[in-house]
């Protein structure tokens, strides 16, 4: 529903507000409606980013890191002839930090690219210390 201003003003002379009260009860109603248009853009931007996309994204994050655990587990048991409990703190401490590290650009509010992003070089980093000590 719009409310022009000459529907406050006839109200007014009808006597059902003072002649006063148009111009703040006008602001009012032009706030009001152009909050709700805000709120409506963004529930409407929020309902976008919660579709295939984004559970493409979190499931590539997701088997990056497995991946980079997975590897971190193969590099601490290299030539040790199975995994031991140090092995396995290892593991534990560092898919910590990296979680650690995701939740941390997504409480500074970084987008879902960076934080793809930092998922993919934080589990590359033990295949590149794998790779590393095999060339060497």
């Amino acid at each position: 529903m719009t409310i022009r201003r000459e529907d406050l003003a006839a109200a007014a002379a009808l006597g059902l507000l003072q002649y006063r009260q148009i111009d703040p009860l006008l602001v009012f109603l032009l706030q009001r409606d152009l909050h709700a248009q805000r709120q409506a853009m963004l529930r409407a931007r929020e309902r976008r980013r919660g579709g295939v996309l984004a559970w493409l994204t979190f499931g590539a994050a997701a088997l990056a890191t497995i991946a980079g655990v997975m590897f971190a587990l193969v590099l601490t048991t290299h030539g040790a002839g199975g995994p031991s409990a140090a092995a396995w703190l290892f593991v534990l401490a560092y898919l910590g930090s990296a979680y650690g590290a995701l939740a941390l650009a997504h409480v500074r509010g970084y987008g879902m690219r960076v934080r793809l992003a930092s998922a993919a070089l934080v589990a590359t980093i033990p295949v590149a210390v794998f790779a590393l000590q095999e060339a060497a």
